[in-house]
């Protein structure tokens, strides 16, 4: 993939957030569920390196899979961060871990599934404020 094609799938990762979210919080055992995952990304913050050009992709389990990461966005460093089926909750509640051991020149942040036609599901609105609060 060339960088044109990189920047591009970047910009779409972007316009796919989620945005939903209600003012209150995920049940705290739909937060904490994700402690094990976080825990790991803690672990491999001690390890990974990262410079001032490189690009964050954090978000839920399409970033987890996404085996090609590396050679899709080259020639650019890419620090992948994803995990189950993140939430902008708890996804919100982990950004400092996920987030500020390393600084990035950009951060893609791909979290879809706060849409699950369940009680505890967020409303657009929610989800964009806790977005905001994240940016």
């Amino acid at each position: 993939m060339n960088p044109r094609s990189g920047a591009a799938l970047l910009a779409l990762l972007f316009i796919f957030i989620s945005y939903q979210s209600t003012g209150q919080s995920a049940p705290p055992d739909e937060i904490l569920k994700w402690e094990n995952d976080i825990a790991h990304f803690d672990s491999l913050n001690l390890v990974e390196m990262s410079d001032a050009g490189t690009l964050l992709v954090t978000g839920s389990s399409s970033v987890r899979i996404w085996n090609s990461i590396h050679k899709d966005l080259a020639p650019y460093q890419v620090m992948q961060r994803g995990y189950g089926g993140a939430r902008m909750a708890d996804f919100s509640y982990y950004a400092d871990r996920i987030i500020k051991p390393h600084q990035f020149k950009a951060i893609v942040i791909f979290v879809a599934n706060d849409i699950a036609g369940v009680e505890s599901d967020l409303t657009p609105k929610e989800v964009f404020r806790l977005y905001k609060d994240l940016v």
